[in-house]
Parts: C-alpha cells; structure tokens; sequence
C-alpha cells in the first residue's frame, strides 16, 4: 500500500528529472529543478533564437496590444533567458524590440512540450534591460 502511496511522487518529480537529462535539451537543462525556474539568467544561444523566430509572429501580434508595441520595427532579438522545468519546459526570454525612438524590452513566456513545437503563453512589458525575468 505505501508503494501506491508513492506513485504520485515518482511521476511528478523523478519522471521529469530523468527526462530532462535524457533530452536533447540536455545543456539547457542541467541546471533545472522540476517545478521551479533557473536562478540564473543564462545567454542567448541558438536554441533560444531558434524557438523566438518559430513565435515570432505570435510576438508581433501581442506586443499590438501593449505600450510601444504598435511602433515596433524589426527584429524582435532575445537577450538572456531563464526556463522552468514542467510538462515540457517554459522559457522565460528577455528580449529587445525597437522602435524609430528607443529601445524597449518584454519579458516572454514561451512553452514547449519535450516533443512539440513551442507556443507564446504571456508578454509582459514593457520593461527595462535591468529588469530581472521572474516568474509570470
């Protein structure tokens, strides 16, 4: 009976944990407690790049509704990330933005199952470059 009693444990903590490590993700992963978010903001690499450009118009068309967002030209460009280890994984990207005036800054919540395409989940901005991404 305490067998029974300690399923749900092994499935919600020791199941992700084993995948995240056995994942393609390996690298951005290591760092990853099940269920909480990366203490460290972590720079840009191709993966992250990769997963913005894939919602880039997802982006485009959240940032319409936010301060600054109608005047947006360009490149949207991620400046360092953060992700949290769930069902998948949510990456919480800090990126650029300009427009003819400044430069403005939104935080980016972006989730991925482990063997599916990523989905925008919530833009929060504007921000500042100081701004620590946390947790939204």
């Amino acid at each position: 009976m305490k067998f029974l009693q300690t399923i749900p444990f092994i499935l919600v903590f020791i199941v992700p944990w084993t995948l995240a490590f056995h994942s393609e993700e390996n690298e951005i992963l290591s760092d990853v407690i099940p269920g909480g978010i990366s203490s460290d903001d972590k720079p840009v690499n191709d993966e992250i790049r990769g997963i913005v450009t894939q919602v880039h118009s997802e982006i485009k068309g959240h940032l319409l509704g936010l301060p600054g967002g109608r005047n947006i030209r360009g490149e949207i460009l991620p400046i360092s990330y953060r992700t949290q280890l769930v069902n998948g994984v949510n990456y919480f990207i800090k990126v650029q933005a300009r427009t003819p005036r400044k430069i403005i800054y939104y935080h980016l919540r972006i989730y991925k199952s482990f063997n599916g395409t990523p989905r925008l989940m919530k833009v929060e901005g504007p921000k500042h470059e100081s701004d620590t991404i946390n947790f939204f």
